[in-house]
């Protein structure tokens, strides 16, 4: 892996510390080494291009990586409902895409996905098989009927069966379940609704949501999971 040194920049280490103008920064095997005033650093005095990539920053800022702890990568925006129910599983993950590589070249380096995308998503960019944030996943949305995350018809057709799709549960037996079956499929996160929603068919923000019973078993049953985190 070639070394980098972003030379000449105003760094924001993310400490709190206050801003450092004219720093160079020296990156080594991904881990940033050395932080020192411009011009001072012993790898920057000689470069060796095959060794050492060099990015004048003249005085621009540097800071840490963002991470977005709500996204739905794989949610196009303005989609059409039944653009996406008809469309093949695999299109819509091709079209997701560009996306994660937008998302990154935001300053983005880490997002935590809602629902949506499934644990290929997260396992493709740690491959780097596509260009991305590191991904934590939720890929399902659990929801009481008629909530939040119940995408069906009156007469109960499911509009999305895809790894997005709500998974619908009604008493705290049945959300456990749910929350085991998300972390099967291999989810970072359990996402619930606990209240209504924008966009929902059959509810909206004021709606309720889980029961306090239901909340606390899906969170005690991720708990068990090795702490796993619930969103809400």
């Amino acid at each position: 892996m070639t070394d980098l040194l972003l030379r000449d920049v105003r760094l924001i280490d993310g400490t709190g510390a206050a801003p450092r103008a004219h720093v160079d920064v020296l990156v080594a095997g991904g881990v940033v080494t050395e932080v020192a005033p411009t011009g001072t650093l012993a790898a920057a005095s000689d470069p060796d291009p095959a060794r050492l990539r060099v990015v004048e920053g003249a005085g621009r800022t540097l800071l840490p990586g963002f991470l977005d702890c709500h996204v739905h990568v794989s949610t196009l925006p303005g989609g059409d409902t039944l653009d996406t129910v008809l469309a093949p599983e695999s299109l819509l993950t091709l079209r997701s895409v560009p996306h994660l590589s937008a998302t990154l070249d935001a300053g983005i380096t880490t997002a935590r996905d809602l629902a949506g995308a499934d644990s290929g998503f997260r396992d493709a960019v740690e491959q780097r098989l596509v260009r991305g944030p590191r991904l934590q996943v939720a890929i399902r949305i659990l929801s009481i009927t008629g909530g939040h995350g119940d995408w069906r018809t009156i007469e109960g057709v499911a509009l999305d069966t895809g790894p997005g799709a709500g998974a619908v549960a009604d008493s705290p037996a049945e959300f456990v379940r749910a929350v085991r079956e998300v972390l099967r499929q291999g989810a970072d996160w359990v996402k619930v609704a606990a209240t209504g929603g924008m966009g929902s068919p059959r509810s909206h923000p004021e709606s309720g949501g889980l029961s306090e019973p239901e909340l606390r078993a899906v969170v005690a049953e991720a708990d068990r999971h090795g702490g796993v985190g619930v969103a809400a």
